[in-house]
């Protein structure tokens, strides 16, 4: 595999940029393997896991999360595969993580009593203008696997044909207690814990935190704790 050459030999262009780290896929190569295992999944081999189902199964494998798919993966025969009935799991938990799926996979990442904090952390497109490289495909769409003891191959064949730009976002969820997360903004948080906050728009407003930002979120969690 050709990386692109920029000053470095082994590895794509990295870009810093404030709270954002871009990357820069060149034409002739393919993102899932371009792009650093770094950049492309939170560990960086596939860790010993279990995935729990809500009618009460429970089933190991060896798991990683993909920032570049946004999915749990899981290694089986050889196989990089994902689950697709994400409906039917009730929480996952891989190495010290647990990971929920609402919509998105989110990382719990620290709580306060019943208060979670989670993290949902993709590799975007920087230039979404730029999709039609893949022919109409997006990253995304690649066959599901219904159920984890399921055998279905995630396509890996993908090769850019103009340069790609993907940049590294997080969004950050605070759960209920009743575990219900809700995207943090500050509608949203005044609505679920402003009752029982009554200093946190004052808070909100005065601090006028990034809500992209891990620092701000982890120090918002500890205003919920001490009010």
């Amino acid at each position: 595999m050709r990386f692109l050459l920029v000053c470095f030999c082994m590895y794509p262009l990295i870009i810093f940029s404030q709270d954002y780290v871009f990357y820069k896929v060149g034409p002739g190569e393919k993102p899932d393997y371009a792009l650093p295992v770094t950049a492309r999944y939170s560990y960086p081999d596939f860790t010993p896991g279990v995935v729990f189902f809500k009618n009460g199964v429970a089933s190991r494998a060896n798991l990683n999360y993909s920032h570049l798919f946004g999915q749990l993966q899981f290694i089986k025969t050889a196989d990089t595969l994902y689950v697709s009935n994400v409906e039917d799991v009730k929480y996952a938990v891989v190495g010290n993580d647990t990971f929920y799926f609402q919509k998105y996979w989110l990382r719990q990442f620290a709580c306060s009593g019943k208060i979670r904090l989670a993290e949902y952390k993709v590799l975007d497109f920087a230039n979404k203008e730029k999709l039609g490289p893949y022919g109409g495909k997006s990253l995304g769409a690649i066959e599901a696997v219904q159920g984890i003891d399921n055998v279905s191959s995630i396509d890996k064949n993908y090769t850019v044909r103009e340069e790609l730009i993907f940049v590294e976002r997080s969004s950050y969820f605070f759960s209920d207690r009743f575990g219900h997360f809700i995207v943090a903004n500050k509608k949203n948080l005044v609505d679920l814990f402003g009752k029982s906050n009554p200093g946190l728009q004052k808070y909100l407003t005065d601090t006028k935190p990034n809500y992209n930002r891990r620092e701000d979120m982890v120090a918002l969690l500890n205003h919920l704790r001490v009010e």
